[in-house]
């Protein structure tokens, strides 16, 4: 019985090793793909005012995912389909090619749908399904594409500059606009895709998302009134902004407003947006959310 039970044995222990020398190689090849992409999107998209919420969405999706570190542990099941392999290759195939010609926002994306089917598979579906809120979260991290930006703000450009030349002309300010130019005395002011609200927005909806969970978790309503009242918010926001840097560039010159108080403005107008968010929310406690 010892003869047979020796090589029995012997097999469990090799396929065990087996599966963690797959776990760890699929770690490193992970790890080989994020951390240059990772590098790139700090160096190419957090160092602008773009992509400034970075960071923060990063080290809170962090936090999130570790926070359930012991229902990982408990409902791990690891898949042994083969056919597994087949979408993190289509996925690893479109990042080398986007790694290779510089497209960030290709690459991202792909690199985050890689990430997404590797913890189906070495995770499980139970787990992944569980996740949902810190993947859905992180998906903030995958930078948008150049053209999508200039689409989309576009009109808020438009509608801002036009807004702001309005209000400044009824207190008797020399202001006018060609589109998204804004001529305030002797000085000229283009209108920011930064201040046309979308980055912004993007922010704010990170952080709206990232406090429903927190504080109701799939509170459904709750969280829709949030993300439907970052939307004027941050329109105000930065209709006030605009307003700001044309006031100080009339008062103090273009090098003051576009220096030190261009930033301060915009950390300013952030603020007020997320304030009117926290004020949304706490409107809708105090009239739908029963005290217990």
């Amino acid at each position: 019985m010892e003869n047979i039970a020796a090589p029995s044995q012997h097999g469990v222990e090799v396929a065990s090793n087996f599966r963690l020398t797959s776990v760890i190689v699929a770690l490193l090849g992970l790890l080989a793909m994020a951390v240059p992409t990772m590098v790139s999107i700090a160096q190419d998209h957090w160092a602008t005012e773009y992509g400034v919420h970075g960071p923060i969405i990063l080290a809170t999706g962090a936090w999130l995912i570790w926070r359930e570190r012991k229902m990982i542990s408990a409902e791990r099941r690891e898949l042994t389909s083969a056919l597994w392999a087949v979408p993190v290759l289509i996925f690893g195939l479109v990042w080398l090619f986007a790694r290779t010609f510089a497209i960030l926002s290709v690459e991202s994306l792909a690199l985050y749908f890689v990430l997404l089917t590797a913890t189906i598979v070495y995770l499980g579906p139970q787990v992944a399904r569980k996740l949902w809120f810190p993947f859905l979260y992180l998906a903030f991290l995958i930078v948008p594409p150049g053209s999508l930006i200039d689409e989309l703000t576009q009109p808020l450009k438009m509608w801002i500059s036009a807004a702001a030349v309005d209000l400044l002309s009824i207190v008797g300010y020399p202001v006018a606009n060609t589109g998204a130019i804004i001529q305030v005395g002797q000085y000229q002011l283009l209108v920011a895709d930064a201040c046309a609200g979308l980055m912004s927005l993007l922010s704010l909806t990170a952080i709206g998302l990232f406090y429903n969970y927190l504080n109701s978790g799939n509170d459904a309503k709750r969280a829709a009134v949030l993300l439907t009242a970052i939307i004027p918010m941050a329109v105000l926001a930065n209709l006030i902004r605009v307003v700001a840097l044309v006031l100080l560039t009339y008062h103090a010159g273009s090098q003051v407003a576009q220096g030190f108080m261009h930033d301060m403005a915009g950390l300013f107008t952030f603020s007020v947006a997320l304030a009117g968010m926290f004020l949304a929310d706490s409107v809708y406690t105090k009239l739908f959310v029963k005290e217990r």
